[in-house]
């Protein structure tokens, strides 16, 4: 009578893991669900508000001006200059080696979905 109860207690155990694996992928999916939608509606967003900024950068390339403000808001739109380290051409005149000695790693987590 002992190893039924055991035995009954183990296969009660699989079913509700079962029904818990079950409910997890239910909800993954709906999560996967909700994720696609609200993605579809960033794409959406990132189309009208560069349709508006670019609106907003050939009226002031008309007008000539780099800055507009209004009541609540403030655009510029100016040249602007960033001096990079061109790694390329390190290495190639010959500093191949040095470029590898200051090299450190970094780790970062990436998530996709598609």
């Amino acid at each position: 009578m002992y190893t039924i109860g055991v035995h009954y207690r183990q296969q009660s155990k699989r079913q509700d893991k079962l029904t818990e694996r079950s409910k997890a992928m239910t909800d993954y999916n709906k999560m996967f669900s909700d994720l696609a939608s609200l993605k579809m509606m960033e794409k959406e967003l990132k189309a009208e508000i560069e349709a508006k900024e670019s609106e907003i950068k050939e009226l002031m390339d008309r007008t000539c001006v780099t800055e507009l403000v209004g009541t609540e808001h403030k655009a510029t739109y100016k040249e602007v200059v960033s001096n990079r380290f061109d790694s390329k051409a390190f290495k190639a005149d010959g500093y191949e080696e040095l470029y590898k000695a200051y090299q450190k790693p970094s780790t970062a987590m990436r998530f996709t979905f598609a």
